[in-house]
């Protein structure tokens, strides 16, 4: 069953994500959906969708568009809106969800707020030094990460957000705090002047979560703006055109490489880890995250935003065009 509706809404795109790297706390979520796909509509059928981000039990989808000053939250299920964010500035280039869906935060060209999910009132903002291309909330939402060119890290107690950390002569793309928040993840942007033995563009680095001082450096030095932590935190994810590589954060994981046969424009990966979903530029394939076997197809479906369920029986995507999709992953043909 394919049903439709309409987002009255405008959206704003990071991602994540994802863009944005997807990183997503969920709680235990029965699903029962009455759409399979929806339509996010323009705000006054001008905007296109620019930014979306699903909540922290998949539950939810918020987005905002540029040149509005709205953010709408959606229940995925049914497509409904079930709370309108007014935001003062025009655009929002990033979105995000506290791991408890209390709050969600917005980043633009200079600043970050944080608004009250349930009121829609805006509970604490700060200056982001920088345009925040990624948000995320750390897993017990205390902290904040912001990437604003340098990677910031940011207390929110007593909804007075404080600095506490920034990395020194690191320009970064994205950043997402790993599920079990023992490291940063950063997709390296910057080529300004560096040391030789120093990251290059595309290069992934895994920050301290404390200090954002550099831990480890992975990648083709080709440039990729996403990343993908494993639930475990035990692999991270990166890729570059065609290919998408796994790097093993423990001993006792190897490095895997696996050739999409076309280019990559975003990932997920599911939460026991079996499952990657990759968009290509002609559609959706679902992989076998051990064999690289492919599990599952669609055609003509086109993505920037990947998540799935907390049991991993949904895959849900969504696209700048305002289109999101929620597809039955088919785990019978996946060999245990």
């Amino acid at each position: 069953m394919i049903a439709q509706f309409k987002f009255f809404t405008s959206i704003s795109a990071n991602s994540s994500s994802i863009s944005a790297i997807v990183f997503l706390f969920f709680a235990t979520v029965a699903w029962s959906a009455d759409v399979d796909h929806f339509k996010i509509a323009a705000f006054n059928g001008t905007e296109q969708p620019f930014q979306v981000c699903f909540s922290s039990d998949g539950s939810k989808v918020a987005a905002a568009a540029d040149g509005g000053q709205e953010i709408a939250v959606y229940d995925v299920s049914k497509g409904t809106v079930i709370q309108r964010i007014l935001t003062p500035t025009k655009v929002v280039y990033s979105l995000a969800f506290s791991p408890d869906d209390s709050v969600i935060a917005t980043g633009n060209a200079v600043r970050v707020r944080v608004f009250e999910l349930t009121s829609g009132k805006l509970k604490c903002d700060f200056r982001s030094e920088g345009l925040s291309r990624t948000l995320q909330f750390s897993p017990d939402g205390s902290q904040i990460l912001t990437c604003a060119r340098t990677v910031q890290l940011w207390s929110l107690s007593d909804n007075s957000p404080a600095k506490i950390a920034e990395s020194q002569g690191l320009g970064a793309y994205s950043a997402y705090f790993s599920p079990t928040a023992n490291s940063i993840g950063c997709v390296v942007w910057s080529d300004r002047k560096r040391a030789e033995d120093a990251p290059s563009p595309g290069d992934i680095e895994i920050l301290d979560p404390k200090t954002l001082k550099s831990l480890e450096t992975f990648g083709p030095h080709e440039f990729s703006s996403r990343l993908v932590f494993s639930n475990d935190a035990k692999k991270v994810i990166g890729f570059y055109d065609r290919k998408l590589t796994i790097w093993p954060l423990a001993t006792e994981f190897k490095v895997q490489e696996i050739d999409n046969k076309e280019r990559i424009t975003s990932c997920g990966l599911s939460h026991d880890g079996k499952i990657l979903a990759i968009q290509g530029f002609n559609g959706l394939v679902l992989r076998n995250a051990e064999t690289g076997e492919i599990i599952g197809k669609w055609k003509d479906i086109h993505s920037e935003w990947i998540a799935f369920s907390k049991d991993d029986s949904r895959v849900f995507c969504a696209s700048i065009k305002g289109d999101v999709n929620l597809f039955e992953v088919p785990r019978t043909k996946l060999k245990q």
